[in-house]
């Protein structure tokens, strides 16, 4: 089955919970801004690992979205000021 890029971003309130979804998404991609990384997920892990994260929240004050980029839309993703684009091919960070 074939990975997407998926753009995974957070909103928090709770200190500790931030931090548990934090590490989680290191573990599975990697950082592109505070609270936004980029993973690479086939569709069953991505619905696998963002509903794990989702039993971390407390829905509510908290938020996660992850949003699926097909593969011909990677190259069109803008890039503007510092911070480099990543050049793996697996796993990036939402």
């Amino acid at each position: 089955m074939k990975r997407h890029l998926w753009m995974v971003t957070y909103d928090i309130s709770a200190n500790d919970t931030r931090r548990q979804v934090e590490r989680a998404l290191a573990a599975l991609g990697e950082r592109a801004q505070h609270s936004v990384f980029e993973c690479h997920f086939t569709l069953p892990e991505a619905r696998l690992y963002l509903g794990r994260l989702a039993t971390m929240l407390d829905t509510d004050t908290d938020s996660l979205r992850a949003y699926p980029f097909c593969g011909s839309c990677k190259p069109e993703i803008a890039w503007f000021g510092k911070g480099e684009r990543s050049t793996n091919k697996r796993v990036w960070l939402i």
